[in-house]
């Protein structure tokens, strides 16, 4: 698609239905890699497929919000 339309937006790709609530945070990284890698980089906007709801497990919502501004998700523990 990005060869034909390479003026698109693209956005989400990120499983909210089983990824995100029962994935690994490891796992979760890898996807989000791989969407990054596979959308070219540019004109994408990293995303889950949905809102992210009750089930979705905080340090997967935090690797993913690690891979989308380069860093590295924080150690899980309580918040402070």
């Amino acid at each position: 698609m990005r060869e034909r339309y390479p003026h698109l937006f693209l956005a989400g790709g990120i499983d909210v239905s089983q990824l995100l609530p029962y994935g690994t945070p490891e796992e979760v990284q890898a996807v989000c890699r791989q969407t990054i890698e596979e959308a070219g980089g540019r004109g994408y906007f990293l995303s889950s497929t949905t809102e992210l709801h009750w089930d979705v497990r905080l340090e997967n919502a935090l690797a993913m919000f690690a891979v989308a501004y380069g860093g590295s998700p924080p150690p899980p523990g309580p918040a402070a």
